[in-house]
């Protein structure tokens, strides 16, 4: 009797295996439910700035009870599968990266395979850096004086000709305390009335930067500004964070410069040289070819307030009248320190008057 009972169990399994054989084989289950068939995910953007995305796809012509997402970041593994009821899904708070999804169906029957790979770019916008400075750069000497000038600030800064520099600055600002995380920096200059900006430098997550970048390309003399913000990349989606300007800053340098670039320090001048020559006369000589920046001194300047300002007021008006490039040499410390000077200027030395002869001041 024991026997036949073996018997009987062997043949109702061995029937049982050979039923679901066949099934599997016709791609039904055990129970006569086939696995459902390969979906078609597709997202609500392929880039985001939120790391908020929506994913949806269509169900398949078979029964499914649940589906089930899974997600990657970058080149990682695989997340646990998400089960989802319905055919959408809301994926929030995405970090920055490449993100990408794969969804599949399921039921009583087994799960489908995976649907394509949908990809998103996720570039969260960090902050912006914080507390933009500029100062001389490497080697670059620095006058900080201060000059007994009228309306004067206290302090003068001048970034001037150092043979090892030539013409860089530093600038350098604060990472942001809050916000996305950074992938790095990127920063704009403009020169003298900032009509156009440049960009001159993108790149790791540092927070000073000597410009410019290539040694044999230095600044020229000027009055610039430079202006920095923050990154984050996502794959090959890049998003940024809003510009922080720094202040001005006066490059000065040995050499031809011009004229226009310079401010007066005094309201109005007298019309003759020390030698008793007339600025009218220089001015004619200058516009007819006569005379050459070469054939006259260099003026000595000095920066203020990221602006550049001259000593030697007669022979700026001169070569601005002229149209002509003027030599400017930085001024002394000494220079700047004694009273040979009164900074008497209505506007910020944008213009000076030629007196009248025996006029006074």
């Amino acid at each position: 009797m024991a026997f036949k009972l073996h018997i009987i169990t062997y043949l109702y399994l061995l029937s049982f295996s050979l039923i679901t054989f066949a099934n599997n084989f016709s791609g039904q289950s055990a129970f006569g439910v086939a696995p459902p068939s390969e979906v078609e995910i597709a997202v609500s953007e392929m880039k985001s700035r939120t790391g908020d995305i929506t994913l949806t796809w269509h169900p398949p012509p078979e029964t499914v009870d649940t589906y089930e997402l899974v997600k990657q970041k970058n080149d990682g593994f695989w997340s646990k599968p998400i089960k989802i009821a319905g055919h959408s899904y809301r994926v929030k708070k995405l970090s920055t990266g490449s993100w990408g999804f794969k969804v599949r169906a399921c039921n009583n029957g087994g799960c489908g395979t995976y649907s394509n790979e949908k990809w998103v770019n996720v570039a969260i916008p960090p902050s912006s850096p914080r507390n933009v400075t500029v100062s001389g750069g490497e080697g670059e000497r620095v006058q900080q004086v201060q000059p007994p000038v009228q309306s004067a600030p206290l302090s003068v800064i001048t970034a001037s000709d150092n043979p090892e520099s030539h013409g860089t600055v530093k600038v350098q600002w604060e990472a942001p305390d809050t916000g996305a995380k950074v992938t790095g920096y990127e920063i704009e200059q403009c020169k003298d009335d900032c009509a156009t900006w440049s960009s001159v430098y993108m790149g790791a997550k540092i927070v000073s930067v000597t410009l410019p970048i290539e040694k044999n390309n230095r600044l020229k003399s000027g009055s610039y500004k430079f202006r920095v913000r923050s990154y984050a990349t996502g794959g090959r989606f890049t998003s940024y964070s809003e510009w922080v300007a720094s202040p001005r800053v006066a490059v000065i340098r040995k050499g031809l410069i011009n004229p226009k670039e310079v401010r007066f320090t005094q309201d109005s001048i007298k019309p003759t040289f020390s030698n008793g020559r007339k600025v009218e006369d220089l001015i004619q000589n200058l516009k007819e070819g006569k005379v050459t920046a070469y054939d006259v001194p260099p003026i000595r300047v000095f920066g203020r307030d990221g602006k550049i300002y001259s000593l030697d007021n007669r022979r700026l008006k001169a070569f601005q009248e002229a149209s002509k490039p003027i030599r400017i040499i930085p001024a002394t410390s000494e220079e700047l320190s004694t009273r040979s000077f009164k900074f008497t200027s209505r506007n910020d030395g944008t213009s000076i008057r030629i007196r009248e002869e025996g006029e006074d001041r």
